[in-house]
């Protein structure tokens, strides 16, 4: 992570943003493209979306800016976490993908802003000023218009049940994700039994299809802003 606490331009009015991309290259261009714009002030830099979102709550972030698709902890949790803590929060998420369901799952995890990589450093700059005011910024939102989002099983999942699949997906034991989760090996495989009922799974295969088509899981490919 890096921090920004040395920043000489505080000032009123600034906008604190916290910024999560596990590129380093990306972070590193994201900063220096938007640090030049003065009401904006990064107060957190980091690879992982719940450090970032705790960044954000204990340095009372305006605005958290969040790749959709890291490896280690979902952003839409990470977004959904932030905001429980702090309502006035901003959550804006840079994407790779122009795809439904991950723009549906930001909508949901309250986004106000979704950011293509494909755009230029000015369209960020917009969307951040833009969510700051509480103003949305979603401009493919329009697809869901006088249509009902698509339901998918994932929902019925409580928020363990989808980092036990997360886990299980990423190649994880049930010993290893009862370490990572502090919790009993009993209740993980409990965990596991119901996720697998809930989602109509059978065997280890069809869950780590399962994740990675509904986006729980993403194939590591190298984003470029």
């Amino acid at each position: 992570m890096e921090f920004f606490a040395d920043c000489e331009w505080r000032k009123k009015n600034v906008i604190r943003c916290v910024i999560a991309d596990d590129h380093i290259l990306v972070r590193q261009a994201l900063l220096y493209a938007l640090a030049r714009d003065g009401d904006l002030q990064f107060v957190g830099a980091f690879d992982d979306a719940r450090q970032a979102a705790n960044s954000a709550i204990k340095e009372r972030a305006d605005v958290l800016i969040l790749d959709v698709a890291m490896p280690g902890s979902s952003s839409f949790d990470a977004a959904r976490l932030a905001k429980k803590s702090n309502p006035n929060l901003k959550v804006i998420f840079l994407s790779g993908y122009d795809d439904d369901v991950f723009i549906r799952r930001a909508i949901e995890a309250g986004a106000h802003a979704y950011v293509l990589k494909s755009s230029d450093a000015q369209e960020l700059k917009f969307a951040i000023h833009k969510a700051h005011r509480g103003e949305k910024h979603i401009p493919m939102a329009d697809r869901f218009f006088n249509r009902p989002m698509e339901d998918t099983s994932l929902d019925s999942l409580t928020v363990r049940e989808r980092e036990v699949l997360r886990l299980l997906a990423e190649g994880k034991t049930v010993k290893d994700v009862a370490i990572l989760l502090s919790l009993s090996g009993k209740t993980v495989e409990a965990h596991k039994s119901n996720l697998m009922r809930k989602l109509d799974l059978h065997n280890k295969a069809e869950l780590v299809q399962y994740a990675i088509a509904h986006k729980v899981i993403f194939v590591n490919v190298p984003n470029v802003f």
